[in-house]
């Protein structure tokens, strides 16, 4: 169920260019609203909240999910709760590169904690098949491009290993040198 929802008293603190991002007066709440290009429909945020509730269920770490909500004018967010400063590594990492090492460690803790947590994994729809079939459904791809996107998540997906994710921090241009951490974090002991 969508509820009506008003911006009286949020305020944004982001703004990217395909979404909007606002924090409730006592920034214990934050609500995502999504442009076009991404899912904005009320299936995909009905998936997300659920996916999140199992991740939750299974003991991950991330922050809780509330309702879909609907502005005046048709568009469609979903509430989080708010954590204070919470950002992905690689953007900390961007934004930081003096600390790598930092990173590298609190990454290979983070990994560490979520991949022993005992999850039955036919809970969770496959990405894979899920982008796809979301790729088949957009109209503003062509044919072609839908082919060709396809075939790159497949041949993504069949390559995907370790190796692919340290390759993906060096394709954003991070330091060299966080591959080296983190491989090595991994291998002993994190403070």
């Amino acid at each position: 169920m969508i509820k009506n929802f008003d911006l009286t008293g949020w305020t944004c603190f982001s703004e990217r260019r395909n979404s909007k991002s606002y924090v409730s007066a006592d920034k214990k709440w934050m609500v995502k609203f999504v442009g076009e290009v991404l899912d904005n429909d009320i299936e995909s945020l009905e998936y997300d909240r659920e996916a999140t509730k199992k991740t939750l269920e299974a003991g991950v770490k991330t922050p809780k999910v509330g309702d879909i909500v609907e502005l005046s004018n048709g568009d469609i967010g979903l509430i989080y709760e708010y954590i204070e400063g919470k950002k992905s590594i690689a953007r900390a990492m961007s934004e930081d590169l003096g600390n790598i090492d930092y990173y590298a460690k609190r990454f290979a803790r983070v990994s560490r904690d979520m991949h022993s947590k005992v999850c039955d994994i036919k809970k969770f729809e496959s990405m894979k098949e899920r982008t796809i079939t979301q790729i088949k459904e957009k109209d503003i791809l062509t044919e072609q491009q839908k082919e060709r996107a396809i075939k790159e998540i497949s041949d993504m997906y069949a390559k995907l290993s370790l190796v692919c994710f340290f390759e993906l921090f060096k394709f954003l241009d991070i330091r060299e040198g966080f591959r080296k951490t983190i491989v090595e974090a991994f291998d002993k002991e994190i403070p």
